[in-house]
Order: structure tokens, then sequence, then C-alpha cells
């Protein structure tokens, strides 16, 4: 009965012996793998507290070669991380004050501030220029943004007579 099929008394359905013993041994598969996650963490799935143990995820692996790919670096990552900056640097304060920060010295206009910011947080230029008043905001003597009143302690930016803002350090 290994290749043979089966008819049942009404003549309408056929099953093939072989067939099921496929699907019985993939069920068998399905249930083991089932299995493995469920047994992920400890002994019965639970921290030594009692608590649900966390699944563990592996690392995802390409289709044609198996190997585990390596991400590439975020575009927050190819920002230099300046001594002293008092916003998270993958944020977007942070990354428009590196940016202050690399043009202290001579200045920038308002309006290239806020094109070159577009460009390096990935927003379009009206809403870039909210996250530039606010990192733009402290004064020298220390009124700020209510976003930037922590900042403000760190750093004010003077505007010069040509519509240059430069930053400097408190």
């Amino acid at each position: 009965m290994s290749n043979e099929t089966k008819e049942t008394n009404s003549g309408s359905a056929t099953v093939s012996a072989v067939g099921a013993t496929n699907q019985g041994a993939m069920e068998k598969k399905d249930a083991k793998a089932t299995k493995e996650i469920k047994s992920a963490g400890t002994s019965k799935g639970k921290t030594s507290k009692g608590k649900p143990a966390a699944k563990t995820v592996k690392a995802a692996k390409s289709a044609k070669t198996g190997k585990v790919q390596k991400l590439g670096k975020s575009s927050a990552a190819k920002i230099k991380n300046t001594d002293g900056c008092p916003y998270r640097p993958t944020s977007s304060y942070g990354k428009l004050w590196a940016l202050l920060f690399k043009h202290r010295e001579k200045g920038i206009s308002r309006a290239n501030f806020v094109k070159q910011g577009a460009k390096v947080i990935g927003k379009d230029e009206k809403h870039t220029a909210y996250d530039v008043a606010v990192v733009a905001s402290p004064t020298k003597d220390g009124a700020a943004h209510p976003s930037a009143n922590r900042a403000a302690d760190s750093y004010w930016v003077e505007r010069t007579e040509g519509g240059l803002m430069k930053l400097h350090r408190r």
C-alpha cells in the first residue's frame, strides 16, 4: 500500500498513502520547531522570578549564501559626536547642533542652516525650520525655547549683524 491509492465507498475522494506519510513528517517538524520556541530561555519557559522568558531572535541570514548579513551604518552614525552636545547625537536636535558646531567660528546663515540641516536630518525644510528654532534659541542671557532649557546651560548662539549664527560654549 505504499504507492497505491485508496477509494472510499462513494468513489469521489482518493487519498494517497505517500502523501499521508509526507504530511505526517511535516507535522512532526512543525511540532518540534514549536517546542523549541516555547523552551527558549529556561527549562519551563519562565525566568527565575516566574515571568515569561524572552524569546531568542536569530540574526537574519541571506537566502543565497546562508551567511549572517551585516547591517550598514545609519545616517546618524555618519555624524561625529562632538564633545559637549547637550542633545542625543541621533536626534534631530543633536544633528543640527553638530552642524552648528561645525560652523561655530565663521557662522552660518539661518537659510543655509535650514537647507543643510534638512539634508542631514532627512526632513523637509519647513519641519527642519522648527528644529532649527529650538537649537538656535539659547541666547547669552540664558533665555531659550522651552525644549532647549536644559541645553541652554551649555551653549548659546550669537546672531551677528550680517545675519550669521555662531555657537559659543558656556
